[in-house]
């Protein structure tokens, strides 16, 4: 199975060990270390990285255009594979934009500032571009997940799981940290025991909401980290099943949510709500969800923060279910429900999202192939790349 995305695969992981065990309350995550130095990851520069003083000026990283097409046709997309990176129309032609050293697994890629940045199983690769030059920053342990997200114009902000050699379910422990294409320089930030999914940073630009992952797929707080030191300034009482995701103005975190009914001695699942604009005053909605027995598989923000798109699946998420309740949009000022378009595969985690709001993509569970979704249109087309692939960039 080819991954779709670090969160579902570490969800696919935890539901593996859930399955067989009774539904009971989450474990409260291991406390965060700040992160040492670790590889030759840590490299010396005059000046430490500085977080930007506002959102404002994470904005023009966060809504480049990286796509040339008209509104009625597909962008263009960047993906991997193996060492070769690769730009592909989605009317099937595709060039190869630069070949890299070997370096490992693909982990994680993000397209930022004219580069590309992925997280292999050696470390971290940056790809320039313009002339296809790389350099590898190494980790001291194979990376065995990892993730990345924008932190500013040049800078990315990284999670990557690395083997700690304890050969148990959960032998491997994340390490967050900034690293930027321009000046080449990386500030390790927080440790944790477990996984560690970054989610974005907030509205001042000082910290980033981080989601820290332990054996079990539900969660029962977010955390808030310091970018210019890495000390947890706040753990956000945030609950959700497996899937969160924060949004365009760092106001709101959804999550695919889950409570236990004493009575009936099962888990119910809906979308919980939270308001995250104050971490000292966090407040939380639960939302039952359009069908019945059914579930959240996955989660995206439209750019505009109108639309917080989700896949529905029926029953619960350990039972594989066979069939897909479709693509769906939650309109957070109306609290409104609307079915997007209906989905084949139920399988089908979402990817991506175009910064004009009018393409999604999923990735079913099967090797080699894509659905696009026109979100004007209301309709799904699977496409499948005339190669293999390993790793969504982002669109061009």
């Amino acid at each position: 199975m080819h991954r779709a995305s670090q969160m579902a695969l570490l969800t696919l992981f935890a539901l593996s060990l859930a399955a067989c065990q009774p539904a009971r309350g989450p474990e409260a995550p291991a406390s965060p270390t700040v992160s040492p130095a670790f590889g030759d990851a840590a490299r010396s520069t005059p000046a430490s990285w500085q977080p930007p003083s506002t959102l404002q000026e994470l904005l023009p990283s966060l809504a480049t255009p990286f796509f040339d097409a008209t509104p009625s046709s597909p962008p263009t997309l960047i993906y991997t594979r193996g060492n070769a990176i690769v730009e592909l129309s989605m009317e099937g032609a595709s060039r190869t934009l630069a070949v890299v050293p070997e370096a490992g697994r693909v982990r994680s890629a993000l397209l930022l500032a004219g580069h590309i940045v992925l997280v292999r199983e050696q470390g971290l690769q940056v790809v320039d571009l313009t002339d296809g030059a790389s350099r590898l920053i190494a980790f001291d342990a194979p990376v065995l997940f990892g993730d990345l997200i924008p932190a500013g114009i040049d800078t990315v902000l990284y999670a990557a799981m690395l083997d700690d050699g304890g050969g148990g379910t959960m032998s491997f422990t994340a390490h967050a940290g900034l690293y930027s294409v321009d000046s080449e320089f990386t500030q390790p930030l927080v440790a944790h025991e477990g996984g560690l999914l970054p989610l974005g940073i907030d509205a001042e630009g000082d910290d980033a909401y981080f989601l820290p992952q332990g054996g079990e797929p539900e969660f029962s707080e977010i955390w808030l980290v310091s970018l210019a030191t890495g000390v947890v300034r706040a753990r956000l009482p945030v609950e959700g099943f497996a899937f969160a995701a924060l949004s365009p103005d760092a106001h709101l975190m959804a999550t695919a949510a889950s409570r236990f009914l004493p009575e009936e001695q099962r888990l119910e699942y809906g979308l919980g709500l939270y308001d995250v604009s104050v971490p000292g005053l966090v407040e939380g909605r639960w939302l039952p969800l359009p069908r019945p027995d059914s579930h959240v598989w996955g989660l995206v923000w439209s750019g505009d923060g109108r639309c917080l798109y989700f896949h529905l699946r029926p029953g619960a998420p350990y039972e594989d279910p066979a069939t897909s309740y479709g693509l769906w949009c939650l309109d957070p000022e109306g609290m409104q429900l609307s079915l997007v378009c209906p989905l084949d595969d139920p399988t089908a985690h979402i990817v991506t999202i175009t910064p004009d709001d009018h393409w999604l993509v999923l990735r079913p569970e099967r090797a080699n192939e894509l659905t696009l979704v026109d979100l004007a249109a209301g309709r799904a087309v699977s496409r499948v790349p005339p190669d293999t692939f390993d790793e969504i960039v982002r669109w061009r």
